[in-house]
């Protein structure tokens, strides 16, 4: 981007010229950027709870007399596994295609700060209301909204329906470049 005459200009050309623009756009505009803001919350409840299983129990009753736990619920909750459960594994399970089982939840086990991550997580369940959340926190009404909305940012920025694809081979202009230079 560069400054012509106090506005900012697009330099950038070719493929995502125009995402480009539309983003530099929607960024400007508050209006369009509080509507998006607003969308956040709606999304992060909505995307969780798809992720969950249908059903939490089997018609079968179990030994004691309670319900049987679904096999499903029961791998969505890491009950299938030996040894020292693993979240963010469980969490970022792939299908056979490599795409993950449930992304949002593997966005929330990426966050690196663990009260971000719970915060989030507590966000996500819709059991209390968002700002109930944000006061549990400790997080003063003030700034709740910032906080909610630049928490939901940051983990839709890590959202991915699957790995990022990794280069497990230098690319041809990367291989002559390397022999010129060696």
């Amino acid at each position: 981007m560069a400054l012509a005459g106090g506005s900012a200009v697009n330099l950038r050309r070719g493929t995502y010229a125009d995402a480009n623009e539309r983003s530099r756009r929607r960024k400007a505009d508050p209006v369009s950027f509080a509507l998006a803001d607003e969308a956040l919350l709606p999304w992060l409840q909505q995307e969780y709870s798809l992720e969950a299983p249908n059903r939490l129990t089997n018609r079968a009753l179990a030994d004691d007399g309670s319900p049987s736990m679904n096999g499903e619920a029961a791998r969505w909750l890491g009950f299938h596994q030996d040894g020292p459960q693993n979240w963010t594994a469980i969490a970022c399970a792939k299908d056979a295609d490599g795409n993950y089982l449930t992304p949002l939840r593997c966005a929330i086990a990426k966050t690196r700060d663990q009260n971000e991550r719970r915060f989030l997580g507590a966000l996500a369940c819709n059991v209390l209301y968002p700002a109930d959340v944000a006061r549990q926190w400790g997080i003063p009404d003030w700034c709740r909204s910032d906080v909610i909305v630049a928490s939901i940012r940051r983990l839709n920025d890590r959202y991915r329906h699957a790995p990022l694809p990794t280069q497990s081979r230098p690319s041809e202009s990367q291989s002559i470049a390397e022999a010129a230079a060696g």
